[in-house]
């Protein structure tokens, strides 16, 4: 590594020389923007508009997660589309199939990592991002895993055997969790909030009552924010929208005060909504 470097600064140093760098100085310079520049993409030499690829880099980015920059984006089309989903798997559930034996022949075999799931670089299984693990205070055969975009499972017994608890959820995308114990109770928070291109907002927070038994499912919780944006206008815009549960706090002695960290602030719970 080091060879390659004092061979890549000698290059440059031709280079300056030939394209007629004034100083010593303004070569080092040179050769710390070419060579330590993260923003420049592997193989350009040369001068390039690093503004330009920032800006088209994000661009992409957005493409990836589904955001077209030439239409206003709705943070409720995603709330709608799972509600017409659930709605047209209701309708489907009325009609009973022909051989209603066919349909119990299923066996799940996951989870399991996704055969040649990475092939960029290497051909190898992988498995999706694991992003919070809660375990029990009180009994540590009781642990909880949230997933990026696969939902929460639940282990009794040690991760023995796993059961998901979330798929109800309007999202399966999990940031964080935190267990209330005392109250058989677990509060998640819902998108992810590292930011990554393959990382997405979620649609609130979530409470599981009786999350070592029953599992109810309670949400999402996304109060609504009334405020005067900068033009003074009046809004009325759930505070959870488009953003990512960062942290889960519970207030000591008072289970049912919360501070909820986002990607874009923290807000506090007063009461807890039912």
């Amino acid at each position: 590594m080091k060879k390659i470097f004092i061979i890549s600064s000698l290059l440059l140093v031709f280079i300056g020389v030939y394209v007629g760098w004034s100083s010593i100085s303004e070569m080092s310079e040179k050769v710390v923007e070419y060579i330590d520049d993260p923003d420049r993409p592997p193989g350009i030499v040369g001068e390039f508009d690093e503004a330009e690829y920032i800006a088209r880099r994000e661009e992409f980015i957005a493409l990836l997660r589904g955001i077209d920059p030439t239409r206003p984006a709705d943070p409720e089309s995603r709330n709608r589309a799972v509600n017409m989903m659930d709605e047209q798997a209701n309708n489907l559930a009325k009609f009973k199939p022909a051989n209603e034996a066919l349909l119990q022949t299923w066996t799940e075999l996951g989870p399991n990592p996704i055969p040649n799931g990475q092939t960029q670089t290497t051909v190898t299984p992988v498995s999706g991002r694991v992003t919070w693990i809660e375990i029990d205070p009180t009994d540590p055969n009781k642990v909880y895993v949230g997933t990026a975009q696969g939902g929460l499972y639940r282990s009794l017994d040690g991760g023995a055997n796993w059961t998901p608890i979330f798929d109800n959820a309007q999202t399966l995308a999990i940031s964080t969790m935190t267990l209330d114990a005392a109250n058989d109770r677990l509060w998640v928070g819902t998108g992810e909030a590292n930011g990554s291109a393959d990382s997405f907002a979620g649609v609130g927070l979530y409470r599981i009552e009786n999350v070592s038994t029953a599992a109810t499912l309670v949400g999402p919780i996304n109060p609504v924010r009334n405020y005067n944006d900068a033009s003074n206008n009046p809004q009325s815009v759930p505070v959870f929208n488009g953003r990512s549960i960062s942290k889960i706090l519970i207030v000591p002695g008072d289970p049912s005060t919360l501070l909820v960290g986002t990607a874009g602030g923290v807000i506090g719970i007063a009461a807890m909504p039912r």
